[in-house]
């Protein structure tokens, strides 16, 4: 049963040009929740979006670990919690946070700073920590947008503050063989051999892969 449409679905098809956003109940109660994940992260939070699309980050990394259509099994108290289903796409082996200044990349550690819900959507927060000390904090909502008669596609949100003067921030994207397109509000360029989004400083980017 689709909810109204929510108030980011709507700024979301202004930005892009959508013709229309749908947006379903989430499939699961709890729809955000820690969790171990057998042969994954021991540190995650899973966000059950869709009923055919939950997401896995690995909050030890601050990263998208798994997009898929599936079940995280969280009926057995015991760790590890089991995974089933089909991956859409997965985190590639390269840093997903990437740091530039003066056109070099670099050191920086990044830190899961928690999440938190606001109305019908959850944020995560971040800090990219520079080696002088320097804090940029980065959140995302993440959200799934659902038209009639087309696959289903996963919205990322990604707003960053507290950029300093001449630092870029790049986002590795994962990969995945079900992904068709992907679609941007910033630059999408290969750093090596990987995808990576050149991320707005100190301001909001908008990143949807379709499924």
């Amino acid at each position: 049963m689709q909810s109204p449409v929510r108030v980011l679905a709507l700024t979301l098809m202004l930005l892009l040009g959508r013709a229309a956003v749908y947006a379903q109940e989430r499939p699961h109660d709890p729809w955000v929740f820690y969790a171990v994940i057998e042969g994954g992260p021991t540190h995650a939070v899973v966000i059950a979006l869709h009923e055919e699309l939950w997401v896995i980050y690995d909050f030890s990394e601050s990263t998208l670990f798994r997009a898929f259509n599936g079940r995280i099994d969280i009926s057995d108290p015991t760790w590890p919690n089991r995974y089933s289903g089909t991956a859409y796409m997965e985190r590639v082996p390269a840093p997903t946070w990437r740091v530039f200044a003066g056109g070099e990349e670099i050191e920086a550690r990044v830190v899961y700073r928690g999440h938190r819900f606001e109305q019908e959507y959850v944020r995560l927060m971040y800090s990219v920590i520079l080696a002088n000390g320097d804090e940029m904090r980065v959140s995302e909502i993440v959200d799934v947008l659902e038209r009639p008669n087309e696959s289903l596609a996963l919205i990322r949100l990604i707003e960053i503050a507290d950029v300093p003067e001449g630092v870029e921030l790049m986002l590795t994207l994962p990969r995945g063989s079900a992904v068709s397109r992907i679609d941007s509000t910033v630059p999408i360029e290969v750093y090596q051999g990987h995808a990576a989004a050149k991320l707005l400083s100190n301001g909001g980017s908008i990143i949807t892969t379709y499924f």
